[in-house]
């Protein structure tokens, strides 16, 4: 783990067992990341650089991801969460798109409950400051 606490370890492990060769985008700087809503759920895997994601509604900055990482991890039970977000490239990316059914017979064929747990409860802690930090940001006064 790093500063953050990023699991690097985990997401690294996970990749290498999650990675199809052939299949990796490489959006260039700025290039915006649509998840794809005809999917049944979809995660990405960021092999190399980075990109903010964005809420659609008023284009604010809601998290930096920087690689290796894994977007979408928790919600291939559906994809009704990203239909709000969009990705955009703040680096040259190397990334994978995989499917939800992919994801879960992956994880189930190589054992690889334990290291996503540990991602999952990474982002979930994630989840919690950025959402800490946005309401902080828009509270009227008298709720500071």
């Amino acid at each position: 783990m790093v500063g953050n606490g990023k699991p690097l370890k985990d997401i690294i492990f996970v990749i290498k067992h999650l990675t199809c060769a052939g299949h990796q985008e490489r959006p260039v700087n700025q290039q915006i990341i649509h998840f794809d809503s005809q999917r049944d759920g979809e995660c990405l895997l960021f092999h190399r650089g980075s990109a903010v994601l964005r809420r659609k509604r008023d284009h604010h900055v809601v998290a930096q991801i920087h690689s290796p990482a894994i977007i979408g991890l928790n919600s291939t039970a559906g994809t009704e969460p990203w239909q709000h977000y969009y990705l955009q490239a703040t680096s040259p990316l190397t990334l994978e798109r995989i499917g939800a059914l992919y994801l879960h017979e992956a994880i189930s064929k190589y054992n690889l409950w334990e290291p996503v747990c540990r991602i999952l409860s990474w982002n979930i802690n994630q989840l919690c400051l950025t959402t800490l930090r946005l309401s902080q940001s828009i509270a009227p006064e008298s709720w500071k």
